[in-house]
C-alpha cells in the first residue's frame, strides 16, 4: 500500500500543566497505520505522543488489513513542545538624599526582562498592568539587552533592561504607599504568546511596593485679639489651625471648652491654615467677668485633634448630631446623616494657651439711713438703722465688717440679706443689707438729735479697704411724761376736797383731760367736761368712791396718769334703842341707852342733839329722866353721822306701899267669899301678888273656900 498521509507536524509552547501532543496520519481504505520510532527500524509504538519539552518524530506505515502487506515507505510526523517563558523583574530606586520619601521626590523604576525559555521571543513589550500612583508615570524606555538583540527580541537566556521615572504626588503621600506591577508580553513564532507579571525575582510575581513617609502633624495657635481689661469689656481670640505635616487630615475637631466653641474641620491639606475669629464665630468673644478680673489673669486653652466617636475613629457616614462646620444629607427618617470622611490618621490633641490679664480695682461703699423714723422719737425709743454695702470696684471683696461706735462697740452682725452665695464674699452684683437698733438716751434728748456715721472695711488680696458712710441725723423729742402723779383722799360728805394735781413735761404745749370712773379702771371712764387743767377738785357732795385720772397730751405722745381714788364717806344715823321707862327698885337699877348702826362704825354718845358733851357711859341710875344722843363715827375717815339718835332713860320713883290693910276671917257659910282690901293715894292702883316676893299676880284677891 501507499505510505500514509501525514496529519502534520505539531509545535506548541508548553502549558503550565504540560499538554500531550499526539502524531496523526491517514491511511487508505481497509488499511491500518503502524507507528515506528525510527525511519527504518523495527521498533513500533502504540502511543505516538509527546508530553514534555522537546522534539520527537514518529513514522507512520500503512498495512493492508487483508494481505498484511506494509507500505514500503514510512511517513514522518514531528511533535515539538518548546519552553516558551519570559520573566519580568521590577525594582524601584528612590532618587532622593535620604531614605524617607515625600511628595515631589522621584522614583526610578527598572524593568529587567529575561527569556527563561528555549526559543527566541519576538515583539517583547513592557507595560504597566497596575499602578497606584496618582501622578503620571513616564514612558517605559528600552535601555539595552545582554546579547545585543534589538528592542523587542530576546534570544534564549537573554535579558533586556527598561526604565521609567515617577514623581510622588501629595495624593500618593496621603496613601503612604505606591504599588505597581508591570507585564511583559511577546510572541513565539506564529504559535505562541508569552507574558509575565513583574515580581521582585524571576521566580515570583510580587507587586512592587514602596512606602512613602507620612508625617501627620497638626499645629494650633491661640492669640488674644481684643482685651479691654475691664469688667464687662470684651475679650476675643483668634485660633489658627495649621496642617504642618505632609498628609491631609480629616475630622479635626477644634475645641475651646471654656468658651463653648467647637468646629469640625472635615479636611485640611498639608500647609493649609484654618483661621477662626470672633467676627465669624461669636463663641470666640466673651465678656470679661468679675471672676476673671479677681483671678488677675484668664488662661484659656484651645485644642485640635482627631474627632473620636465612642471608642474609635469615624468611618462615616454615621447618624450623629451635627457639629459646627458640617452639613447633612439624606431624606426621610433618621436625619441628619452626616458625611464624614474616614479618619485615616489619628492626631492626638494639640493645644495652645492664651493668657489675658486684667486691671483690678477694688472699691467699697456704704450708705447709712434711718428706717422710717417716727414723727416723735423720745427717750427709750429705738431707731433702726439700715446700712447698704455695695461693691463699687471690679473684684469681689471679703472680710466685710460694718461698725458704728454710736450703736455698738463691736462689728454689726450681718448681713441680713444680699449674700446670695452665703459665702461671706461681696460680689459685684451683690448689695448687702445690715440693720441694727439704737435706744435713744436722755443725753440724746438733751442734744435734740442723734448724729453718727458708720464705717465699712473689707479686703481683696493685698488690698485693705475702709470707707465711712454718710452722716445720719435723727431729730429726737421730749416724750410726754408725768413726773408727779395725782393722789386721792378720803373725804366726808360735803367736806372741801384737795385738788388732784399732776406735774407733766413734754414736747410743745401740753393739754389735759380729767376722767372719772365708778370702777377702778380706765376702761369706760368719762371725760369730765371742763376739767382741762393740771389740777382738778373732785366733788364731795355725794357719798361714794370715784376714780380719777388725767390724760396729758403733748406733741410726742399722750400719757395717762395713775388712778387717784377719791372716797366720799357718808356715815348713817344710828338707830336708837327703845326709850327705857322703869319704876324705881330697891336698890335702884341702872338704865343704859342703846343704839345700833349698819357698817363698821363706832357709836359715840353726846348730851345734846348738836354739840354737847361726849358721854362715855350713857347710863341712868336715879329716878327721873335723861336723854342721850347717839352719833355714828368712822374711825378711819373721822366722818360722823349727820344726825344723832336720841334715847331717853326714865326711872319713876316707887310709890308708898298701900295702907289700911284689913285681915278678914269668916266662918264657912257666912258669906260666899271674902275679898282682901288696901288703900293707896289718889292716882295709884293696887296690884295684888300671890306671894311676898314672887311674880304671880291676881286681879281677884278673894277667898271662897275653907
Amino acid at each position: 500500500p501507499d505510505a500514509p498521509i501525514s496529519g502534520g507536524d505539531q509545535i506548541e509552547c508548553a502549558e503550565e500543566n504540560i499538554q500531550t501532543l499526539t502524531a496523526s496520519a491517514t491511511a487508505g481504505e481497509n488499511e491500518t497505520i503502524v507507528w515506528y520510532t525510527t525511519a527504518d527500524g523495527d521498533v513500533t509504538t502504540d502511543s505516538p505522543t509527546l508530553s514534555e519539552i522537546g522534539t520527537v518524530t514518529y513514522y507512520a506505515a500503512a498495512v493492508n488489513n487483508e494481505t498484511g502487506c506494509e507500505s514500503q515507505e514510512r511517513t514522518p510526523v514531528t511533535l515539538t513542545i518548546n519552553d516558551c517563558s519570559v520573566a519580568l523583574v521590577k525594582a524601584v530606586t528612590p532618587q532622593n538624599e535620604d531614605n524617607c520619601l515625600d511628595t515631589d521626590d522621584t522614583l526610578l523604576y527598572t524593568f529587567t526582562v529575561t527569556n527563561t525559555g528555549n526559543v527566541t521571543i519576538e515583539n517583547v513589550t513592557v507595560t504597566e498592568e497596575s499602578f497606584s500612583g496618582t501622578g503620571t508615570l513616564s514612558a517605559i524606555t528600552f535601555v539595552s539587552s545582554s546579547e545585543g538583540s534589538s528592542e523587542g527580541t530576546l534570544l534564549e537566556g537573554e535579558s533586556a533592561t527598561y526604565t521609567a521615572n515617577y514623581t510622588i504626588t501629595a495624593e500618593d503621600t496621603q496613601e503612604g504607599l505606591i504599588s505597581n506591577q508591570a507585564e511583559v508580553t511577546g510572541t513565539i513564532g506564529d504559535y505562541g504568546n508569552v507574558s509575565d507579571l513583574s515580581g521582585q525575582t524571576i521566580e515570583d510575581d510580587e507587586v512592587t511596593e514602596i512606602e512613602i513617609c507620612q508625617d501627620p502633624s497638626l499645629d494650633i495657635t491661640k492669640e488674644i485679639d481684643v482685651n479691654d481689661q475691664e469688667l464687662d469689656g470684651t475679650l476675643s481670640y483668634i485660633i489658627t489651625v495649621t496642617n504642618d505635616g505632609n498628609v491631609t487630615l480629616t475630622n479635626i475637631l477644634v475645641e475651646d471648652e471654656q468658651l463653648g466653641f467647637e468646629f469640625l474641620i472635615p479636611t485640611i491639606a498639608p500647609g493649609e491654615e484654618v483661621i477662626f475669629d470672633s467676627s465669624e464665630f461669636e463663641e470666640l468673644s466673651m465678656t470679661i467677668t468679675s471672676e476673671m478680673i479677681e483671678a488677675g489673669c484668664f488662661e484659656n486653652t484651645a485644642t485640635a485633634g482627631t474627632l473620636i466617636i465612642g471608642d474609635g475613629q469615624i468611618e462615616g457616614p454615621i447618624l450623629i448630631d451635627l457639629l459646627p462646620g458640617e452639613n447633612f444629607i439624606g431624606e426621610g427618617e433618621n436625619l441628619p446623616r452626616v458625611i464624614r470622611p474616614f479618619s485615616q490618621f489619628f492626631i492626638e490633641p494639640v493645644s495652645d494657651t492664651a493668657l489675658a490679664c486684667f486691671n483690678q480695682r477694688p472699691a467699697i461703699a456704704i450708705l447709712k439711713e434711718a428706717i422710717e423714723p417716727a414723727d416723735c422719737i423720745t427717750e427709750g425709743d429705738q431707731i433702726t438703722y439700715r446700712f447698704t454695702v455695695t461693691n463699687e470696684g471690679n473684684v469681689s471683696l471679703s472680710n466685710i465688717e460694718v461698725t458704728d461706735n454710736k450703736v455698738s462697740e463691736t462689728a454689726i452682725t450681718g448681713p441680713l440679706s444680699g449674700d446670695s452665695g452665703e459665702d461671706g464674699i461681696l460680689g459685684l452684683e451683690e448689695t448687702w443689707i445690715y440693720e441694727v437698733t439704737y435706744t435713744v438716751t436722755s443725753d440724746d434728748i438733751n442734744n435734740g438729735e442723734v448724729a453718727n456715721t458708720a464705717t465699712v472695711t473689707g479686703g481683696f488680696g493685698q488690698f485693705t479697704l475702709s470707707e465711712d458712710s454718710n452722716e445720719v441725723i435723727v431729730d429726737v423729742d421730749k416724750t410726754t411724761v408725768i413726773s408727779s402723779q395725782p393722789e386721792g383722799d378720803v373725804y366726808c360728805i360735803g367736806q372741801e376736797a384737795t385738788a388732784l394735781a399732776v406735774v407733766a413735761d413734754g414736747e410743745g404745749t401740753l393739754s389735759y383731760q380729767w376722767f372719772v370712773n365708778t370702777e377702778n379702771s380706765k376702761d369706760g371712764a368719762e371725760a369730765i367736761e371742763g376739767a382741762n387743767d393740771a389740777t382738778y377738785i373732785p366733788s364731795t357732795a355725794t357719798a361714794g368712791t370715784l376714780y380719777y385720772f388725767v390724760e396729758v397730751t403733748g406733741e410726742c405722745g399722750v400719757v395717762s396718769s395713775d388712778i387717784a381714788t377719791v372716797i366720799v364717806d357718808s356715815v348713817p344715823t344710828p338707830i336708837a334703842g327703845d326709850p327705857q321707862v322703869v319704876c324705881e327698885t330697891d336698890p335702884i337699877q341702872t338704865l343704859t341707852a342703846t343704839a345700833t348702826v349698819d357698817g363698821d362704825y363706832t357709836i359715840v354718845w353726846f348730851t345734846e342733839a348738836v354739840g354737847g358733851d361726849e358721854v362715855g357711859d350713857p347710863s341712868w341710875s336715879q329716878t327721873g329722866s335723861i336723854t342721850y344722843y347717839a352719833e355714828a363715827q368712822n374711825e378711819e375717815t373721822g366722818c360722823v353721822s349727820a344726825e344723832r339718835a336720841a334715847v331717853t332713860l326714865t326711872i319713876n320713883p316707887a310709890p308708898v306701899a298701900p295702907t289700911n290693910p284689913v285681915d278678914v276671917t269668916i266662918c264657912e257659910g257666912d258669906a260666899e267669899s271674902i275679898i282682901a282690901t288696901a288703900t293707896v293715894p289718889q292716882g295709884f292702883s293696887i296690884v295684888w301678888y300671890t306671894s311676898a316676893d314672887g311674880e304671880g299676880t291676881t286681879t281677884s284677891p278673894s277667898l271662897s273656900t275653907v
